[in-house]
């Protein structure tokens, strides 16, 4: 599961890494927020890779907060997420 885990972080993190995209503001997306999430995303997968613990949180949650609604950046988290809390329990 961590494999696959990764490699869905490796892509979103590839995806926001890339210049904001005025689009991406329809989802909810502010270039701040774009920097923050791709900053939270590359350090999670470091935490997954050195074996460090990862907090039982719900990411699409969090994004919510940052006024992130929708969009396919969000799913891809969400599924990220889940994936996560259901290796932790």
């Amino acid at each position: 599961m961590a494999t696959s885990i990764s490699a869905e972080l490796k892509e979103l993190i590839a995806a926001l890494s890339q210049p904001f995209p005025v689009v991406a503001s329809n989802d909810g997306w502010r270039p701040e927020t774009w920097v923050k999430w791709r900053d939270i995303f590359i350090r999670l997968q470091s935490s997954l890779e050195s074996g460090q613990p990862v907090p039982d949180a719900s990411i699409a949650r969090a994004m919510d907060f940052d006024g992130i609604v929708g969009g396919e950046l969000l799913d891809r988290a969400a599924r990220i997420s889940n994936a996560l809390r259901a290796g932790i329990e």
